[in-house]
């Protein structure tokens, strides 16, 4: 997008960003208006349906309410508590109250059509039917399956609960139920009573909604129990519009049904908590407000069309002028240097034509002030690039000079002492170990072999084995490839010495300090690593930004950072600020430190 808009010229983009300017407004208007048309539509069509809906919800809640009054009598009834609590052995004189029930279920039901059945079920599976129908293996009617179907959703308290359910036959039949209490007052079995479907269907079917809506019912759990197209009954909504109904007890919002956008309003039973749900399809809904939708593109379309004709000309009567202009900087790309002939007027162009005509006078005079002034800056940064060279060897030589003459001092008394208490050979290995470190020490050389520095920290250990009375492991795990690998002169010893000095804990008879070395991307590591007392994680961070530290004045409590600092700078001045160590410690486990250097280094004398 932003490459298709540089590659314009100038009188396209004035164009394009004057119709822009005029479309974006008319744009936004046409939607707020197009949108609280819309939105006014949905609240008058919602505020229809929700009475609508209301008349019928009551109508269908008193009619439940009656019936519920109607065979509210079986459930006090004296022969249905003696029925539910009399036992397998007393089959005589449950025959007697079983009449009495029968005959009083038959008269209810025959006194009201929109009842299908009546049946009582108790805990321990015995059954009573209207119709004269009295359980047996013989009877069809599933006692066990109704009896645990209704016993999970009939609460104890004996509160009527309703639900659609299939029969054996496929009959579909709205089931309100309740349990029976006996006489300790403990649920000791289910009444039912099945109504039949077109009995209920009819308040459903009559509800005026309008034309081209539907009108749905869902229990509690977002099941559909009954729908103009009877083949949804028992299937389930999506959870998206299960989940935007479950919100609020009544409401209103917009879903996708069978790929189309319809309008729902919703509103809840407080009698059986069924939702009762209508749809309007969007193109429906929206009908009225076609009408504002066909002017709004016609106006939008000659607005576009005007907006059009009056960006081309304002724009072509700024862009013209500028073209001019234009040429004679191309001109003056191929060398020709002419000014633009004067234009009359004080407007913006002008103004730019004329400090064109002033920039090619000036030009010319800058030319040779910057060529003289180009070579007395090239010279300047030369002087300069001297200076820091003098610098830097200068700063390498100072920091070769800091190393800590203690360890020599210590290393001689040692050897003193041993020669007055008792004549030895640790006196000899002592010496020469010494001699040999005084001779790499001063090897005119700032880069050797890694194998130089292993030996001389061999020499190191000897001597402080000596001195401290304790064995300190060396374990090497160098591959031999890496051993002729170049690093720098005196840059391993420091970083043992720190570890014997601050990183073996008080009363540890054996340190262990590992050296390995590995090559990765044209970097060479060479890591020492001790089991030593480590570092606090605060500490630490000092030690790290002290080695990061720019300014060479920063001071550090120790020698240990003072040491590391100087090795640290050292690699630098050698290799670059992308060299030098990491160091890594955990607090009781010990500590690491990795010297980072090129893979490849050309070796030279100092």
């Amino acid at each position: 997008m932003i490459r298709w808009l540089q590659a314009m010229n100038l009188f396209q983009r004035l164009f394009l960003f004057f119709l822009i300017a005029i479309l974006i407004p008319l744009f936004i208007s046409s939607i707020i208006i197009y949108s609280r048309a819309a939105n006014s539509i949905q609240d008058q069509v919602g505020e229809y349906l929700r009475k609508n809906i209301m008349v019928t919800n009551l109508q269908v809640d008193r009619f439940l309410e009656e019936y519920e009054k109607i065979t509210l009598p079986l459930v006090t009834d004296r022969n249905v508590k003696d029925f539910i609590e009399l036992g397998f052995n007393q089959e005589l004189e449950r025959y007697q109250v079983y009449s009495d029930i029968v005959d009083n279920m038959n008269r209810i039901t025959e006194q009201n059509a929109a009842i299908d059945l009546i049946y009582i079920i108790t805990d321990e599976g015995r059954s009573i039917l209207s119709e004269d129908r009295y359980y047996s293996p013989l009877d069809p009617f599933p006692v066990d399956k109704v009896y645990d179907e209704l016993n999970k959703i009939a609460p104890d308290s004996g509160k009527v609960v309703f639900k659609a359910r299939k029969t054996m036959d496929g009959k579909i039949v709205i089931t309100f139920t309740r349990k029976i209490r006996g006489s300790n007052f403990e649920p000791r079995g289910i009444l039912g009573v099945d109504l039949t479907l077109s009995s209920i269907e009819e308040f459903w079917s009559m509800a005026n909604i309008g034309e081209g809506s539907d009108l749905m019912i869902l229990d509690d759990e977002g099941q559909v129990i009954y729908h103009p197209d009877s083949s949804l009954f028992g299937s389930y909504i999506s959870s998206k519009t299960q989940a935007a109904i479950e919100q609020e007890q009544n409401g209103s919002f917009m879903s996708t049904w069978d790929d189309e956008r319809m309008f729902y309003y919703y509103q809840t039973s407080n009698l059986t908590n069924w939702k009762t749900v209508t749809s309007v399809p969007e193109k429906e809904l929206y009908e009225p407000i076609s009408g504002i939708r066909v002017t709004a593109f016609i106006s939008g379309g000659l607005s576009l069309l005007l907006a059009s004709i009056l960006a081309f000309y304002f724009t072509r009567s700024i862009v013209k002028p500028i073209h001019l202009l234009q040429h004679h900087l191309k001109k003056m790309e191929k060398g020709i240097w002419s000014k633009v002939p004067e234009m009359e007027g004080t407007n913006e162009v002008v103004s730019l034509v004329r400090s064109y005509n002033h920039m090619i006078e000036e030009l010319t005079k800058l030319i040779d002030k910057v060529y003289h002034a180009e070579l007395q800056n090239q010279k300047a940064q030369l002087k300069v690039q001297e200076r820091e060279i003098e610098m830097q060897k200068n700063e390498l030589q100072a920091l070769q000079s800091q190393i800590n003459p203690h360890f020599l001092y210590n290393t001689l008394e040692t050897m003193n002492a041993y020669g007055l208490i008792r004549g030895s050979d640790e006196i000899s290995e002592i010496a020469e170990s010494l001699a040999y470190m005084f001779r790499y020490s001063v090897k005119n050389l700032e880069v050797v072999k890694l194998v130089d520095e292993l030996d001389h920290i061999r020499s190191y250990l000897t001597i402080q084995e000596h001195r401290m009375r304790k064995n300190f492991e060396l374990d090497v795990l160098i591959h031999p490839d890496f051993l002729l690998k170049d690093t720098v002169k005196l840059s391993l010893q420091p970083l043992v010495e720190n570890a014997i000095e601050h990183g073996m804990v008080d009363g540890q008879t054996a340190g262990k300090i590992t050296i390995d070395a590995k090559e990765e991307n044209d970097l060479f590591y060479v890591i020492v690593e001790d089991n030593g007392a480590g570092i606090a994680s605060s500490r630490l961070q000092e030690i790290r930004d002290f080695l990061n530290a720019t300014d060479n004045d920063q001071i550090m409590d120790g020698a240990s950072g003072i040491g590391l600092k100087n090795i640290h700078r050292r690699i630098q001045l050698l290799f670059g600020d992308n060299y030098g160590l990491q160091m890594e410690s955990e607090l009781d486990k010990g500590t690491r430190i990795t010297i980072k250097v090129p893979s490849n280094i050309i070796s030279n004398e100092m």
